[in-house]
């Protein structure tokens, strides 16, 4: 009988930028306290969902009447926070949070036709003979909507990311470093909901910066990341089954998040300068 090992489709990203990381916080069960920006991108998050989910229950509500949730996340987010001097104020992360979530309303939102928000995906079991282990991938689409385009005859899966650099002022999203949640999501999307997902897949950007840009943009064929191109080379799946097994966890200083501020085993890692 396979090993199982369980890993959840937010994390894997993580697992290939700093693997050394992904242990302490999925492995160890590491915590470091959040920062602003994170539960900005929360808050945002939970006002978009309320107002997604009421169009797609066909009781419609105004952006403001969704804006409560913003504003209550933000002044209890429910966990410890960072004090940072270089964190933006409470004021601050308010009023972006508020700007982005009345654009994202306006002018996001309405392109869709939603089949399902804040979707419990369950878990999927990957089979890696090679590796002698089940893979059992755990998901949870709260940020993505997965909806039907005009025209189109597949569901989409479009996640939401927020950040400073989630957007650029000209309209697109940020897609890198994001094929392999997406992937996952696609997959797990097609099993929970039974029926076929677009190839494509779609990354929609709130920039959390003072001119909170917004912007969307696809990535064509995540899922075939994660479970390879079928010309012998290993997929991703196989890659992560074998690093897990192993207990093969490398450290990459050279990561973009490698910092206190990200990390929660940065005081005791010994690989960073």
């Amino acid at each position: 009988m396979n090993d199982i090992i369980t890993v959840r489709a937010s994390s894997i990203s993580d697992l290939f930028d700093c693997a050394y990381r992904f242990e302490g916080r999925q492995i160890l069960g590491m915590r470091s306290p959040a920062s602003r920006a994170m539960v900005l991108g929360t808050a945002v998050h939970a006002g978009t969902a309320l107002f997604d989910q009421a169009r797609m229950e066909g009781n419609p509500i105004k952006p403001d009447e969704a804006a409560g949730a913003v504003v209550d996340k933000l002044r209890d987010p429910g966990e410890d926070v960072r004090a940072d001097e270089n964190d933006m104020s409470p004021k601050d992360a308010e009023i972006i949070g508020l700007t982005l979530h009345t654009k994202y309303c306006t002018e996001i939102s309405p392109r869709y036709e939603f089949r399902a928000v804040e979707l419990d995906l369950g878990g999927l079991d990957i089979d890696v003979p090679d590796q002698g282990v089940t893979v059992r991938i755990t998901g949870h689409l709260d940020r993505s909507r997965t909806s039907i385009l005009p025209g189109a005859h597949a569901l989409r899966i479009s996640d939401l990311k927020t950040g400073a650099r989630a957007a650029t002022k000209d309209g697109k999203a940020d897609v890198r470093g994001k094929a392999l949640q997406l992937g996952l999501y696609q997959i797990l999307a097609e099993m929970a909901l039974n029926t076929p997902v677009d190839p494509v897949g779609e990354i929609i950007g709130l920039g959390t910066s003072k001119s909170t840009p917004i912007g969307v943009s696809e990535i064509a064929s995540p899922k075939q990341q994660i479970l390879g191109r079928g010309d012998g080379s290993p997929s991703l799946i196989e890659i992560a089954a074998n690093m897990m097994k192993t207990g093969y966890f490398p450290p990459n200083p050279r990561s973009m998040t490698c910092g206190p501020k990200f990390c929660p085993r940065w005081n005791s890692c010994a690989y960073h300068e």
